[in-house]
């Protein structure tokens, strides 16, 4: 309770900052920041509260930030860290887009991304069919090297262990 009126209250003096300059393109930065902070500070106290509460607050808050800022890409790899503690596969594929469509090179974020997607196919042919497309296409020719390697190793390990998309 004493941590849902301190969120409350920090809530209520960005919001007022908000609405004061809400034209402000550093004013929005400055408040979605703050949440930003917040946010962190519940996921990184929510495993000793031993409660779902700072998860769903620190989720509200990162919405907010995103509102304000939608290209922040440490907002959306803390919503990936939140939707893979929830075990919510849709909010992790959507974060996952998120965080990189900030722009941010990150070829983990990509393999995770590309990884999910093949293992919602239904069968082990429709998955080596799926990287081997992605490998000989464009967009696949577009990623690093190490990221090309990586995806040509998990398609030889799909043959001896077909995957499943787990957390």
């Amino acid at each position: 309770m004493m941590i849902k009126r301190l969120v409350l209250s920090v809530l209520c003096v960005v919001s007022l900052s908000a609405e004061a300059d809400a034209v402000n393109t550093t004013a929005n930065e400055q408040v979605s920041d703050a949440y930003i902070r917040s946010a962190l500070s519940l996921l990184t106290y929510s495993e000793a509260l031993e409660s779902d509460e700072p998860l769903d607050l620190a989720g509200a808050m990162l919405d907010a930030a995103l509102q304000l800022n939608p290209d922040h890409a440490q907002a959306w790899a803390m919503r990936v860290e939140l939707a893979q503690r929830a075990g919510d596969q849709e909010a992790y594929e959507q974060a996952l887009v998120g965080y990189l469509g900030t722009g941010v090179d990150d070829d983990r974020a990509r393999f995770n991304l590309i990884r999910y997607r093949i293992a919602n196919k239904n069968t082990l042919d429709a998955q080596l069919r799926e990287v081997e497309r992605l490998l000989k296409s464009d967009a696949g020719r577009a990623l690093s090297g190490p990221l090309r390697s990586q995806l040509a190793s998990f398609a030889t390990s799909l043959a001896t262990e077909p995957v499943s998309y787990t957390h």
